[in-house]
Order: structure tokens, then sequence, then C-alpha cells
């Protein structure tokens, strides 16, 4: 699989050679998809006018998406949105998931399919113009990518154009392949000891009681992915995953799979 699209990615003349590099980039790190997401994040910040880029999978089977990938600029009120959970039926992603190229936000505080409550979530984090886009592997949608401004912008058409044809020539089928790999080959995430696999401070895990089979739950549940698809990565039964995702709810104290993502989200890390 990953041959076929090295050679099918390198070989298309619609990719400038900065396209092809991003490409090459995504390739060696397949079986990895939070670290290529990353890369589409951190490369689209260089590439475009945008101050913040992020990304993420879009799982159907959830009533959320939340953001796993995410670059910014050094703005002021400029802040990050990793952790926000952003309801799949919210009127303005449907609106994104119905057009085949990038939409564009110009003014996020004057726009009609844009609800009021997302609205001042935009001011709150610093977001005045957006262009999202679906992300499509094989006419499905397997993920969202944002550019955000801090400004009112109208995006050109040379910055449009260039998202489109990442989008659908790149990363879609890159991270499509990336999941379905994931997926296809069921493995346990790195055993989580004096430290989470994600970098909490051990003294938050001792804190809230969370064993590492929790830590392991958390770690997929924080990349978007339901409690199916992460009882198939974990090679564990639904029920045996349930049961943990009402555990860490609990210590935790909160009541649903969209606001533990959050409350995951924040926990501290050690200063670098």
């Amino acid at each position: 699989m990953q041959a076929a699209l090295r050679d099918t990615l390198l070989s298309d003349d619609r990719l400038g050679l900065e396209e092809r590099f991003l490409a090459s980039q995504l390739l060696l790190h397949i079986d990895d998809p939070q670290a290529c997401w990353q890369a589409c994040a951190s490369w689209l910040l260089k590439q475009s006018p945008a101050d913040r880029v992020d990304a993420g999978y879009v799982d159907i089977d959830s009533s959320v998406y939340v953001p796993v990938a995410e670059h910014r600029r050094n703005i002021s009120g400029l802040t990050s949105i990793l952790g926000t959970c952003f309801p799949l039926q919210d009127s303005s992603v449907q609106f994104v998931f119905r057009q085949a190229g990038p939409v564009v936000f110009e003014d996020t505080l004057d726009n009609p399919h844009i609800e009021p409550e997302l609205a001042r979530f935009f001011q709150q984090v610093g977001t005045r113009s957006k262009m999202a886009i679906a992300i499509r592997d094989g006419g499905q949608i397997v993920g969202l990518l944002c550019l955000d401004h801090s400004r009112p912008q109208a995006w050109d058409l040379e910055s449009r154009s260039r998202v489109q044809v990442l989008a659908s020539l790149v990363i879609g089928p890159v991270l499509g392949a990336a999941r379905n790999l994931t997926v296809a080959t069921p493995h346990e995430a790195p055993e989580a000891t004096t430290a989470s696999p994600l970098g909490w401070e051990a003294s938050s895990i001792e804190r809230l009681g969370l064993t590492p089979a929790e830590c392991r739950v958390a770690q997929w549940v924080m990349q978007g992915y339901s409690y199916k698809e992460v009882a198939r990565h974990l090679n564990r039964s639904a029920s045996t995953i349930d049961h943990q995702l009402r555990s860490l709810r609990q210590k935790l104290g909160v009541t649903s799979t969209a606001k533990l993502v959050q409350a995951l989200h924040q926990l501290p890390v050690p200063p670098r």
C-alpha cells in the first residue's frame, strides 16, 4: 500500500515540489496518524497566510469532532483549540461536509452558516476568519482541516486552490490509508508507568488514580476514535473499553465522552 501511494503521489504532475516533499514526509510516518496530522498542520502554517491550522479525523460513529493537531503563530489573543469538541451536527460543520472544496468564512462574526454560540467561541479563541475543508478518501469523509486567521480574510484563489489540491491528492489518500492501516493491525499503546504516553505529569495520573490501561484508552479517545475503534486498536472487547471509559469519566468528574476529551486535554504536562 505504501509503495503504491508513493508511486502515485510522487509522480503526480499536479503536485509541486513542496507538495511532493510533504507527501514524502507523510508516507514516512504512515503508521503514525497523529504525526501525519501534525506534519500537515505545520506545513500549511508555513505555506499559507493562516495564523492557526488545525486538523483531525472525523468519526461517523461519534457525535463530535475533536482536532488532534494544531500549529499556530504567536499572536496575542490567538489560543489553542486542541481538545475542543465540535458537534458534528452543527450547521457550519454540515455545510463544510456538503461542499466538494474549501469553504471560506470571511468573517465568523457575521456569517449566516455559523450559529451565534460558535461565533462567540471563535471570538474567544481569536478566530475571525476561517477556511475549512472536509478531507475525503475515495469519496468518504475521513477528516477535517481548518485554516484560521485572526482578522477578516477573503482568502485568495491561489490559497484555496492549493488547499484543495493538497487535501484531495495528498492528505485524503495518505490519512485514509494511515487510519485503515492502524485499524487493520490492532496494537496497544505503550505501557504508562511514571508518565502517560501523552506526556501528562506523573502526579496527575497518581492523583486521579488512572491505570495504565485507562491511559491507553485515553490516548486513543483524545484522537477522536469511538469506543468501538479503540476496542479494535487495543484488541479488546467493546464492553471492556466501555467500562474503562465509564471509569475515566468518573475519575475526571465528567458525564460525557465529549467532556472527557476536554478534561484530558487540560491535564497539566511537565514544562519543556
